[in-house]
């Protein structure tokens, strides 16, 4: 019986289960929608949503639940601003997952996960890349 338990396993150890979320949700606010099976997609919806009800809290703690995902303070506090520019009184219903079909190979159903409203976060993967190379160009002048 499975009482009180949580969450799909998707055939993972917890720690690669973990990473698999961080990825999914670093790529779904860098993107704004990501393509994936829909039982991924349906597992990382509670963790999204989660995410984006601390962002729009914007306190110290919701900071620090966002830093353990994003590992990044510029990042975090880009992220923060941009969901509740969004999302300014909204307290769920963050996301939207919409069917697509099934995959070509392996026929596993696919599933479209992204923002009920457009959100520009102006900080990229890459840009992130940038700031670290220039605060180590300043530190080693």
């Amino acid at each position: 019986m499975r009482h009180r338990i949580k969450g799909k396993k998707l055939g993972r150890v917890s720690k690669q289960r973990t990473a698999l979320f961080k990825n999914l949700l670093r790529s779904l606010l860098i993107h704004g929608s990501i393509r994936t099976t829909y039982a991924k997609a349906k597992a990382l919806i509670p963790l999204v949503e989660r995410f984006c009800h601390q962002a729009v809290k914007a306190d110290l703690s919701s900071k620090r639940y966002m830093y353990r995902y994003l590992q990044d303070r510029s990042w975090v506090s880009q992220v923060e601003k941009a969901i509740l520019t969004a999302f300014p009184d909204t307290k769920s219903n963050f996301t939207r997952l919409v069917k697509t079909g099934n995959r070509l190979g392996d026929d596993a159903p696919m599933a479209k996960l992204s923002f009920t409203k457009p959100i520009d976060f102006s900080l990229k993967k890459e840009d992130k890349k940038d700031t670290k190379a220039k605060k180590l160009k300043k530190a080693k002048k």
